[in-house]
């Protein structure tokens, strides 16, 4: 693969000064196969991210990181968003809507 003038080894710092910009980082379901320690590193590098989109297939897979290690307020803003839930409340949702 070709690189780019300005990148030393297609790390995001790289890519970031490259393209004057900060990605959107996605990684999916990461954490299932790993142990603690590998789990927190990903948490660690997520935390010094502008943006992360992170899935898991169990909750209990994403580790909590100590307050002294997360951001200024002393967590990392996360949004569960369980998709069973959102399954569950889109069929009520239709179930309403076939009621009218």
């Amino acid at each position: 693969m070709g690189r780019w003038p300005g990148i030393e080894d297609g790390t995001i710092p790289g890519l970031c000064e490259y393209f004057d910009t900060r990605p959107v980082v996605i990684l999916d379901d990461v954490f299932a196969q790993l142990d603690e320690s590998r789990r927190t590193e990903i948490l660690r590098f997520a935390a010094a991210q502008d943006q992360v989109l992170i899935t898991a297939a169990a909750e209990s897979d994403i580790p909590i990181l100590p307050a002294n290690e997360s951001a200024e307020s002393g967590e990392i803003p996360v949004n569960h968003i369980a998709v069973a839930d959102l399954k569950r409340r889109d069929e009520a949702d239709a179930e309403r809507a076939g009621e009218q």
